[in-house]
C-alpha cells in the first residue's frame, strides 16, 4: 500500500494496491492465530488499545522477520504525511538513535569481515550543524584521530552548499570517514540496514587491504 496521498476530499489509493494486498480469507488462517484474533478483539471491544499484540499476530500470519516489523515501524515513524511526523523525521537524532544505528551497522557487517578486526566509531568535533559523522575502519589498532590536511578538506566540503545526504571520505587504504545528514529519518535501523546492502553489494568491502 505505497501509493496512498491526501486528495481534496479524502485519501486515493490506487486500485491494484488493494487487489494486489494479500488479504487472507477466514478459514485460511490458522487456528491459533483465529483465537489470538479473537482475544484482541475482545480486548479492542472494552476499550483497550493493544496495538503491539496487533503487530504481533499480523507478523506472525504474514511471517514477517524481524528486518520486515523493523521496516514497517520506521516507515510509520518517519514517512507519514503529518507535520508532526515530518517534523520528527527531520529533527536532529539523538546520542541513543545514532548509536543504535552504528551498532546495527556493525552487526550486519561483521560476518564479511575478520573477527574483532571491524570497528565504527562515532566522530564528534567536526563544525557542521547538517551532519553527524562517524568512521569504519578495518585495522586492529584503531583510533579516530585525523591528521590536519585531512580535517582541511572535510572543512572544505562542509563550507560549501551539500545537495548530498551522505558524505564518504577514504582516510588511508582500511579507513573511512562517513557523514550523514543529521537528521533522524538517515538514522533509522532500516536505513543502516539499507546502507549495508548498498556497500556489501558495491564491493565496498573489498576495496581494503587485507
Amino acid at each position: 500500500m505505497t501509493s496512498s496521498k491526501f486528495g481534496v476530499e479524502r485519501e486515493t489509493f490506487h486500485k491494484e494496491d488493494y487487489e494486489n494486498c494479500p488479504i487472507l480469507r477466514w478459514a485460511e488462517i490458522k487456528a491459533e492465530h483465529q483465537r489470538e484474533i479473537k482475544q484482541i478483539a475482545l480486548l479492542i471491544a472494552k476499550g483497550t488499545e493493544p496495538w503491539e499484540e496487533v503487530d504481533n499476530i499480523v507478523g506472525k500470519i504474514f511471517h514477517l522477520t524481524k528486518a520486515d516489523k523493523q521496516l514497517i515501524a520506521d516507515a510509520l515513524e518517519y514517512s507519514l504525511p503529518y507535520k508532526a511526523k515530518k517534523d520528527g523525521a527531520n529533527a536532529k537524532p539523538d546520542d541513543k538513535e545514532i548509536n543504535s544505528f552504528l551498532d546495527t551497522l556493525t552487526n550486519l557487517f561483521q560476518p564479511f569481515v575478520g573477527e574483532n578486526s571491524l570497528k565504527i566509531c562515532r566522530v564528534r568535533g567536526f563544525s557542521s550543524k547538517s551532519f553527524e559523522f562517524f568512521k569504519v575502519s578495518f585495522e586492529h589498532e584503531y583510533t579516530a584521530n585525523s591528521t590536519a590536511e585531512q580535517l582541511a578538506n572535510i572543512s572544505e566540503i562542509l563550507s560549501t552548499p551539500l545537495s548530498a545526504s551522505l558524505i564518504r571520505i577514504k582516510l588511508d587504504s582500511n579507513k573511512w570517514l562517513v557523514g550523514q545528514l543529521s537528521q533522524r529519518r538517515y538514522w533509522s535501523k532500516t536505513r543502516a540496514r539499507l546502507m549495508a546492502l548498498e556497500w556489501l553489494d558495491s564491493g565496498f568491502l573489498s576495496n581494503r587491504e587485507s
